[in-house]
C-alpha cells in the first residue's frame, strides 16, 4: 500500500519537470528559428577559380565540397556566367577511366574503384571521347 501511495504522489514531481522541459524546448525551437543560417559569399577570386576549373572539366560536387557551398550556388554562378565546358579537354580523371575501359573494364567495374555512379562514369567516358561499347554481356 506504501508503494502505491508513493507511486502516486510522485506523479506530481514527474509531471512539474516534464513541463519544464516542455518550457525549454519551446524555448529554444524559437530562438533556433529566429537566427537563420548565413549564406557563405564566395569571393570573386574563389568564383574564378571555380569558373576557370568548371570550362576545363573540374567536378561541380567536389568545388561545392571545397568551397563549402551548396551545387546549386555553383550551377548558378555557371548560368549567370553562361559558362561552356571547353570541348577537346580530357582531364587527368577521365583519362584513367578511358585507359581503364580500353582494356576491358566495365562501366559497373570502373563505377565501384572511383566511387561514383556507372553513369556519371559514361559521362566522363563520352566526355572523352570514348565510344561505348553496346550494352549486355560480352560474346565468350
Amino acid at each position: 500500500m506504501v508503494g502505491l501511495v508513493n507511486a502516486y504522489s510522485r506523479k506530481s514531481v514527474d509531471a512539474a519537470r516534464f513541463r519544464k522541459l516542455a518550457v525549454l524546448t519551446e524555448v529554444r525551437a524559437v530562438t533556433e528559428r529566429l537566427v537563420p543560417r548565413q549564406a557563405k559569399r564566395l569571393t570573386s577570386a574563389e568564383i574564378a577559380e571555380f569558373c576557370e576549373a568548371y570550362r576545363r572539366g573540374g567536378n561541380v560536387r567536389e568545388w561545392a565540397r571545397k568551397l563549402d557551398v551548396h551545387r546549386s550556388t555553383l550551377h548558378e554562378i555557371v548560368r549567370r556566367q553562361g559558362l561552356e565546358r571547353l570541348s577537346g579537354i580530357v582531364t587527368p580523371e577521365q583519362q584513367v577511366l578511358a585507359d581503364a575501359y580500353a582494356q576491358g573494364a566495365t562501366l559497373a567495374e570502373l563505377a565501384a574503384q572511383h566511387q561514383m555512379g556507372p553513369n556519371r562514369v559514361a559521362r566522363q567516358l563520352r566526355a572523352a571521347g570514348v565510344e561505348l561499347r553496346p550494352r549486355g554481356r560480352r560474346p565468350s
